[in-house]
């Protein structure tokens, strides 16, 4: 037998899904089957396995989700009708199979008219495939077809598969690049605060992981070592020196008053440096911008800075030199140690800053 019409003869379903392959099994010779309008979701497996020789196979009027067979059982196969059945896509292994199919027997017809076929973000690959392949459907391939919006529309309405993939993508990647984004930002945040407080971050690492302790007050020979411009030497050596000698009790040193004629200056400078406990840089214009020996002090101060000592140097700048100040200096002292000031004059909320910056041992 070729040729065998089984068209709506109401064939039982649960039969057909779990046996089918019983009832073709002999038929070796079949060529044409007509199984349409019976109502059948499901054939068994291994169905047309004994049918190699099949050529058309009408299923149409059921209520496939998917072709129903293997496709390699029917290799002269040359026509499949599935229309006004259940599909909305095809898988990208049944695609194959089919692509398969078509360049080993050089012609293949799909029917698919009646089946709400999707043409969402999820189908992009099937609706691919369909532009590319060299089977043929019927109706040119312009299916009804239902969009992400849940609208009924046609196949060939999606023909610019770009646009329809930066429809779906966009507000996806949208998103991804805002995140991406945010993360950069986060991680320059992160670096930026790891730099501006590597000597804090050190310290209190030591102290956690290695039982490291901290230098104290007592630890150093000169409590504040005040750094300062020879022009500008009025406000440091008079009242910043009065402020913490009278005031605070501390032991300061002046380059102008403690530093011994015959010791070499740069020695001097810096062993006075390593022997205080905190370093303050009085930052006025000619400290930035004229004096040498200031330029000296402020680079040893930030050289000597350690993990033992990591609050070491404090920053007294007015206003409007902020600008001046060297990009060196501002990455190794922490922000806190800045004190910015709108007069070179001693008042009450300098003397809390300054108190508060440089009486504690504690970072």
């Amino acid at each position: 037998m070729e040729n065998l019409a089984l068209s709506n003869c109401r064939l039982e379903r649960d039969f057909m899904s779990q046996h089918s392959h019983v009832l073709f099994k002999n038929l070796t010779r079949l060529r044409q089957l007509d199984l349409s309008s019976n109502s059948l979701n499901y054939l068994s497996k291994n169905t047309f396995l004994f049918n190699s020789h099949l050529q058309f196979v009408n299923l149409s009027r059921n209520l496939f989700r998917e072709i129903p067979f293997t496709l390699r059982y029917t290799p002269e196969l040359r026509a499949l009708d599935l229309s006004v059945n259940s599909l909305s896509s095809i898988d990208v292994s049944t695609t194959k199979d089919l692509d398969h199919l078509v360049t080993k027997t050089g012609y293949l017809k799909l029917y698919l008219q009646g089946n709400v076929l999707s043409c969402g973000c999820n189908d992009i690959t099937f609706l691919q495939w369909m532009k590319t392949t060299l089977v043929t459907f019927d109706l040119n391939g312009n299916f009804t077809c239902i969009n992400e919006k849940g609208e009924r529309t046609y196949i060939l309405f999606h023909s610019d598969l770009e646009s329809l993939w930066r429809e779906c993508n966009g507000i996806l990647f949208l998103y991804l690049s805002v995140i991406i984004m945010c993360l950069y930002f986060i991680g320059l945040c992160i670096v930026f605060i790891i730099y501006r407080n590597k000597q804090f971050l050190i310290s209190y690492l030591l102290q956690t992981f290695v039982g490291f302790k901290i230098s104290t007050r007592k630890d150093y020979k000169i409590d504040v070592y005040i750094g300062y411009s020879d022009r500008d030497y009025k406000f440091p050596c008079k009242d910043l020196r009065e402020f913490f000698e009278n005031s605070l009790g501390y032991k300061t040193f002046l380059i102008d008053r403690d530093l011994i004629a015959s010791v070499d200056k740069a020695s001097g400078i810096v062993d006075a440096l390593n022997d205080s406990w905190r370093i303050l840089l009085v930052c006025s214009e000619s400290f930035l911008k004229e004096d040498d020996w200031s330029m000296f002090t402020m680079r040893s101060a930030i050289y000597i800075q350690s993990p033992a000592n990591p609050a070491r140097v404090v920053v007294l700048v007015h206003k409007d030199c902020l600008h001046l100040l060297p990009t060196t200096l501002i990455g190794s002292v922490n922000e806190e140690k800045i004190i910015v000031v709108s007069e070179w004059k001693i008042n009450y909320e300098m003397k809390q800053k300054l108190t508060t910056h440089l009486s504690g041992d504690k970072i």
